[in-house]
């Protein structure tokens, strides 16, 4: 199958190229202009004849909408960035794909389009919607819009959207909490103080080893029938401060002093985030195969190299 994957020099993407690639399917990956030195086709989303050419010389069976402006703490401050990004660079792929034969259009959404969960349970697709940042207003925004688009496509471009919840593994930037604590958790194995610094340490989330999303995404595409809204998640709530304290236990480093960063704090935040993955599952049969431990020891390994 032809696959064009956008974002496939990101953190996902590039574990998920591997996993198209693994699986036997003929992929072409795009990455976005700030990456124009790279050996994938460079490309802004918001430049739709641009967009429409790539569409049109591939020719697509399955297109895996994985750009983004994906950083909570960016859209806060470039929301006009975000938006250009997330909805206009979405509604131009998803016309070129309309317009270029394509079968399957996969949108990458995130759990941020949800609403606080009450009473700490685990976020179904039909739960009740609310970003409560910019970026998750983007993906909002173009979740509606691709909405009303695939049903005006009349059953000619299916759709299909996955809304993953929190992952993490090797390779991922610092910038991102799990990464972050593991770094400071190696400047304590060195010699610094026994200080971790993290954000809202009482937050709740879902955490997936981004190995076990790839392959998520993987049985997604090869599906030849799947199409609607699903979760990507795990079901399994951890605080930030157990993630903390499970790194510690990992690198055998402790005991430590957990302290609040108000500088890794957000606008705005969900204190629960945790979702349901019994939709996805009876859907395709995917589970998460890789444990909570062996994420973080590889995470560990990683920020020690």
């Amino acid at each position: 199958m032809r696959v064009l994957v956008t974002g496939a020099n990101g953190f996902v993407g590039s574990y998920v190229m591997n996993e198209l690639v693994r699986l036997g399917h003929a992929v072409k990956g795009v990455a976005g202009p700030e990456n124009s030195g790279s050996d994938m086709t460079s490309i802004n989303l918001c430049d739709a004849p641009l967009v429409g050419d790539v569409v049109r010389s591939f020719r697509p069976h399955t297109i895996l909408h994985l750009a983004a402006q994906s950083s909570v703490r960016r859209s806060w401050d470039a929301p006009e960035e975000t938006f250009q990004v997330n909805v206009v660079g979405t509604l131009n792929l998803w016309q070129a794909a309309r317009q270029h034969g394509t079968e399957h259009f996969i949108y990458v959404s995130t759990a941020e389009v949800y609403r606080q969960a009450v009473g700490e349970s685990n976020l179904r697709e039909e739960s009740a919607l609310g970003p409560t940042n910019p970026y998750g207003l983007s993906k909002y925004t173009s979740e509606k819009i691709l909405d009303q688009l695939s049903v005006a496509s009349a059953g000619f471009l299916r759709l299909t959207i996955l809304r993953p919840f929190n992952h993490t593994g090797p390779g991922q930037g610092a910038n991102f909490v799990v990464p972050a604590v593991a770094r400071q958790v190696g400047a304590i194995k060195g010699g610094a103080k026994p200080i971790i610094q993290a954000g809202n340490l009482e937050a709740v989330r879902d955490f997936l080893d981004v190995r076990d999303v790839a392959k998520a995404y993987g049985t997604v595409v090869a599906s030849d029938s799947i199409s609607g809204i699903y979760n990507i998640c795990s079901g399994i709530p951890r605080s930030i401060k157990s993630i903390v304290e499970d790194l510690c236990k990992v690198a055998d480093v402790g005991p430590v002093t957990i302290e609040v960063d108000p500088g890794r704090m957000r606008p705005s935040d969900k204190e629960w985030l945790v979702g349901d993955p019994n939709h996805f599952h009876s859907a395709t049969n995917w589970s998460p195969e890789i444990s909570w431990e062996a994420t973080l020891a590889d995470i560990w390994q990683d920020s020690s190299n």
